[in-house]
Order: structure tokens, then C-alpha cells, then sequence
């Protein structure tokens, strides 16, 4: 049996190109705090963290917010999630409001990106009915809070 240099270059970037995304155990945390261990609520930003997860940096143009970017999809418990932003090691989705069936409050989701026809190996994320989480000017969750008074001008804290 023969195989041509064609077949071989044919092979060769399909494996380049069809990359399968691995997510990081624990790696899906809340957007804002990125805290390990803690829940993400229906509706809130989550992040995923991971490897291969997106060919190239992308983020949402409108919205709604699409379900799919840049050839990637994210489902909780088999529910596509919106995205505001992919790359290779990082992905912000909104948890979707419907995450949990019937009245439920607090349970798992199952989370699985897919990047082509390649599919992540499923990881678990716990869901509560709310994870609060503030963001800080200095972006690591300690110090002065980043508000926004939509009717009043601009204001930085004083030093």
C-alpha cells in the first residue's frame, strides 16, 4: 500500500487544525473574582480556563450574545451559553438562566466547549442561586470597587 505525500500533508493538517479543547480541573470559576471552588449563578459571567479551547482571540460584536465564536460552542448541562469573549486559554460565557431544571436552586452543571467537531472531556461546576463578586481597580479582588453612577460624571477615589 502506498500513500502519497498528499495523503500525508492531508493528515498532517487536519491534526494542526483540529485541535481538542481541555478544560482545567476547577476551571470554571465566577468571571469577576476567578475564586477556585466557589459556585457561579444562573445569569452571572463565568470564566473557563483551559488549553486549545479557541484558534485566536475573538469577543462579541452584538447582542444577544452569540452561542457560538470563532468555531467555538460552550454547553452547561446541554444548554449553549452565550460568549462575550474566547482564546486559546480562556473563555467568558454567561451562565444561562436555565442552567438548573424545574425549581431548582443549587446543583451541578456539566460544562463542555467545542472547538470544531472536537469536543472537551465534560467538567463539573457547582451552581448557587447567587455568587457575588465586585470588581476592583486593582483587578485582583482587594481594594477599592469599580462602581459606575450612570447619572454622575467620572469619579476616582482620592489618594
Amino acid at each position: 500500500m502506498r500513500i502519497s505525500s498528499f495523503s500525508i500533508l492531508l493528515l498532517s493538517a487536519h491534526a494542526l487544525f483540529a485541535q481538542t479543547p481541555v478544560l482545567f480541573d476547577g476551571g470554571t470559576v465566577n468571571g469577576v473574582s476567578f475564586a477556585a471552588g466557589q459556585p457561579v449563578a444562573p445569569g452571572s459571567i463565568a470564566s473557563i480556563f483551559g488549553n486549545s479551547l479557541a484558534a485566536s482571540l475573538a469577543q462579541a460584536d452584538s447582542v444577544p450574545l452569540s452561542t457560538q465564536m470563532e468555531d467555538v460552542s460552550v454547553t452547561m448541562n446541554g444548554i449553549a451559553t452565550p460568549l462575550f469573549f474566547v482564546s486559546p486559554g480562556q473563555i467568558n460565557v454567561q451562565v444561562p438562566w436555565n442552567v438548573l431544571s424545574g425549581d431548582t436552586e443549587t446543583g451541578t452543571a456539566t460544562v463542555v466547549v467545542t472547538r470544531g467537531n472536537s469536543s472537551s472531556a465534560p467538567q463539573s461546576v457547582q451552581i448557587a442561586p447567587v455568587a457575588p463578586a465586585v470588581y476592583t481597580l486593582g483587578s485582583d479582588g482587594v481594594g477599592n470597587a469599580v462602581a459606575v453612577n450612570p447619572e454622575a460624571p467620572s469619579q476616582h477615589p482620592s489618594a
